[in-house]
């Protein structure tokens, strides 16, 4: 005869769960639904603002590889200026001319004239008043900033001799003479008036 089958030998109970459905009322949260979606929202604003900081960054960057006109300014105090306009905006002079406006210039030439911009109203200007040589030029210097400046004469291959350092000597002459110019003098009005008739 066999003994009886002892109650903790027999295999567990199988235990099934009821397997889940989606209804109609179930909640989104409890799928993560809102939280793609915000997910998806911020990948799309992070996209966006990186468009927007290369479209600055060009919109910014890319003006530096293309020259702005040099304008040569003849003043009413007598002075002659070049530089390159920067902005302009209404006169805030009492008694302007209404829609007159002032201009800022960055003239450069710090080591001459000890500024590099400079703000002009219209009535500074004289009847020449604001032209474009065709040979102006920008050197963007190491020290002092920019220089503005017509060259006189380009030279090549200098040889090392007395001649061509009088010729060199002659330049910085003329240089000096240039920069000491004044509106007053008959012969530079004539200069003036005919370099900006050519514009």
């Amino acid at each position: 005869m066999s003994a009886p089958a002892s109650p903790s030998s027999a295999p567990p109970a199988r235990v099934t769960t009821p397997r889940r459905t989606l209804q109609s009322g179930f909640s989104l949260l409890a799928r993560g639904e809102p939280k793609i979606w915000f997910t998806g929202g911020m990948l799309v604003i992070c996209l966006a603002m990186i468009v927007a900081l290369m479209g600055l960054i060009l919109v910014a960057g890319l003006p530096s590889f293309w020259t702005q006109p040099i304008d040569l300014l003849a003043l009413n105090d007598g002075t002659i200026e070049i530089g390159q306009p920067q902005k302009s905006e209404p006169s805030q002079l009492e008694g302007a001319a209404p829609g007159a406006l002032r201009r800022y210039f960055r003239t450069g030439n710090f080591d001459i004239t000890q500024r590099h911009y400079r703000w002009l109203e219209a009535d500074q200007l004289g009847e020449a008043g604001i032209g474009r040589p065709e040979w102006a030029v920008v050197v963007e210097r190491l020290e002092w900033g920019r220089l503005y400046g017509i060259p006189l004469e380009l030279i090549r291959d200098v040889p090392p001799n007395d001649e061509a350092r009088e010729s060199l000597v002659a330049q910085q002459e003329a240089s000096d003479w240039l920069n000491s110019l004044t509106w007053e003098d008959a012969d530079v009005q004539a200069q003036v008036q005919s370099v900006l008739s050519d514009y």
